[in-house]
C-alpha cells in the first residue's frame, strides 16, 4: 500500500470510509458546480457514450452493490456490466450536456434528452444511426451527421464540408 509514502503530501487525507460516507453530501454542490461551468451551444456539438465497467462479466450474477442499477450493454469492446456515461460537447470541448444511464440503454434513447436546447449540427458515432431520430431532430432546427454503415442500402449523401466535420469526432474522444 502506498498511503505511508504520501502521508506528507496528504496530511487531512480522508479514509476511505469516511470518503464513502461524505460523498452523497457532495452530489448537489458537484451538480451546481457543473451548471456555473458548462460550456455554450457553438452550432457544432459531439456527442459520444462510454462505459462504466462495475465487474467482470464472470462476477456478474455475485455482485450486489449496483443490483438494480447496473445492466448489461455492448461496446465497440464487447459486453460489459455497468453503466454509461453520455456526453455532449460543443466543438471546443467543453461539455454541454451529459447523462448517466445503466449499461443496457441504447446511444439513440438518450438522444432527445440530451439534445433538447441545441441548434445545428450534432455529430455522433454509428451507434445514434436512426432515421426517426434524425427526422425529429431535424424539425427541432438540429442536423444530425453520422458516418454510414456498409450495408446500408440509402446512404445519405454528405457534401465534402460533412465529411470533414465527421472527421472531427475524435476530438470527443480525448
Amino acid at each position: 500500500m502506498l498511503v505511508p509514502f504520501w502521508k506528507s503530501a496528504f496530511p487531512k487525507l480522508l479514509s476511505y470510509n469516511r470518503f464513502i460516507e461524505i460523498m452523497p453530501r457532495c452530489l448537489q454542490a458537484l451538480s451546481s458546480f457543473f451548471h456555473q461551468v458548462k460550456g455554450e451551444d457553438t452550432g457544432i456539438c459531439i456527442i459520444d457514450s462510454t462505459k462504466l465497467v462495475v465487474c467482470h462479466n464472470l462476477r456478474i450474477k455475485r455482485h450486489r452493490v449496483f443490483k438494480g442499477l447496473a445492466g448489461r450493454g455492448k461496446s465497440s469492446t464487447g459486453w460489459f456490466y455497468g453503466f454509461k456515461v453520455h456526453i455532449v460537447i460543443n466543438n471546443l470541448g467543453e461539455i454541454i450536456n451529459l447523462k448517466i444511464t445503466s449499461g443496457s440503454v441504447h446511444d439513440v434513447a438518450v438522444l432527445e434528452s440530451l439534445t433538447q436546447e441545441l441548434k445545428g449540427i450534432l455529430l455522433g458515432d454509428k451507434g445514434y444511426l436512426s432515421k426517426a431520430k434524425t427526422e425529429a431532430l431535424a424539425a427541432r432546427g438540429l442536423r444530425l451527421l453520422t458516418p454510414s454503415r456498409k450495408n446500408m442500402k440509402n446512404k445519405p449523401i454528405q457534401t465534402e464540408e460533412e465529411k470533414q466535420l465527421l472527421c472531427r469526432r475524435g476530438l470527443i474522444e480525448r
